[in-house]
């Protein structure tokens, strides 16, 4: 990316003070010279470096939910300090309201669309802070059901699009505060995950915690990763698949 906006500057015949300010919009990224070519202690390209101490990353990144998403004319967000989701339908003017099950110790801490599914992650739990991943067609809350997989999660993240889901998470050590290795971004199809099945492979291969992913439309995923010992954006055209 660098390399060609360069390049396309340079066939423009800009000057060079106009190409130093192309370079230091990069460099301020963290797009450095020959990023895409460049190994590193993971499998992905980096397009943010030392965005946080890793530290502080993995001690508050649950605390970075998203509690609002818009998609495909739907717009679903969590209200009623937490305890409800809305889906509101631009089109039909209509909006749906289902409080979650458990809403005495549970809330709303993430919600994303698809183009047919709400899906959602409730967390909570009397002693120990536990997630659960909740998911309902958009045209009706009513049916909203508890995913059987991912489980065993406690201060997870995730996303999901029409095709994967991906999430990461602390073991239950973790989350009570124990240093238990770090917590490994993993993905499956999204078809797979709604009907029960436990399909989920590495979406990295990295040595660091994988925090965080976010997909786009297709098999692109970004996360944060924390293998250098500080905290950079890292993206990959692909799943890792396996590890071994």
């Amino acid at each position: 990316m660098r390399n060609a906006v360069t390049l396309a500057a340079k066939s423009l015949h800009v000057s060079k003070a106009d190409l130093a300010v192309i370079a230091k919009a990069f460099d301020d990224h963290g797009i450095e010279n020959g990023w895409e070519r460049k190994g590193g202690t993971h499998d992905g390209t980096t397009i943010g470096a030392d965005v946080l101490p890793a530290y502080e990353v993995c001690s508050g990144v649950d605390e970075q939910a998203a509690r609002l998403a818009m998609k495909h004319g739907q717009i679903a967000w969590a209200g009623g300090d937490g305890r409800y989701v809305y889906v509101y339908d631009i089109a039909k003017g209509t909006t749906q309201t289902k409080r979650i099950d458990g809403f005495l110790f549970n809330c709303i801490s993430d919600i994303r669309i698809t183009s047919e599914r709400v899906f959602w992650r409730e967390t909570g739990g009397f002693l120990i802070p536990g997630t659960t991943f909740m998911s309902a067609p958009l045209d009706d809350l009513s049916e909203a059901a508890k995913l059987r997989h991912p489980s065993s999660t406690y201060v997870a993240q995730f996303s999901v699009n029409d095709k994967y889901f991906a999430y990461s998470t602390y073991d239950i050590w973790g989350a009570l505060g124990s240093w238990s290795g770090p917590g490994k971004a993993q993905v499956s199809k999204t078809a797979d995950v709604l009907a029960g099945l436990n399909r989920f492979s590495r979406v990295s291969c990295s040595s660091g915690a994988q925090l965080a992913p976010s997909l786009g439309d297709g098999r692109r995923v970004a996360w944060l990763d924390t293998s250098a010992a500080a905290t950079d954006v890292v993206t990959r055209r692909t799943f890792a698949g396996t590890c071994e």
